[in-house]
């Protein structure tokens, strides 16, 4: 998931899959919208499971999603497994959160961690968006 700017300018120069800049752009997305799904589904998940169980299966869910993302045969797969390893990424920064208060500890008083974790990761969607023509100067090269 981490490795996708070092395997951009492989898939751009390449035309592996037949990638746009475009396309390359909205897969780094993929992950990044995935992982507000998987941190405010983990609270309702983690309460009636227990965290444990929860931070096995996001472990699980993102490994699995890196080997789809690693096999795949398209865009649209490559898309998917990112998509798919954001949502377990989320997921796992909510159990680990929760269980030392280490990132709920910023969060304001009466704020669910759910939502403080899903806001911070929005922003940083919303950051990932403006930075937007470096992504273009990576295509250009």
């Amino acid at each position: 998931m981490f490795i996708h700017g070092s395997v951009l300018p492989y898939l751009l120069g390449t035309k592996t899959f037949g990638v746009t800049p475009d396309q390359a752009g909205d897969l780094g997305s993929h992950a990044t919208f995935g992982m507000p799904v998987g941190a405010l589904t983990a609270g309702t998940v983690a309460d009636r499971t227990g965290r444990k169980k929860l931070m096995v299966a996001c472990v699980a869910l993102f490994s699995l999603a890196s080997a789809v993302c690693a096999v795949a045969d398209g865009v649209a797969v490559l898309g998917l497994g990112r998509t798919l390893a954001g949502i377990g990424l989320g997921g796992q920064l909510l159990a680990v959160g929760h269980g030392d208060r280490g990132f709920t500890a910023f969060a304001p008083a009466g704020v669910s961690s759910t939502v403080f974790i899903g806001v911070a990761a929005l922003r940083g969607s919303r950051q990932g968006a403006q930075d937007g023509p470096r992504a273009g100067q990576l295509a250009a090269h």
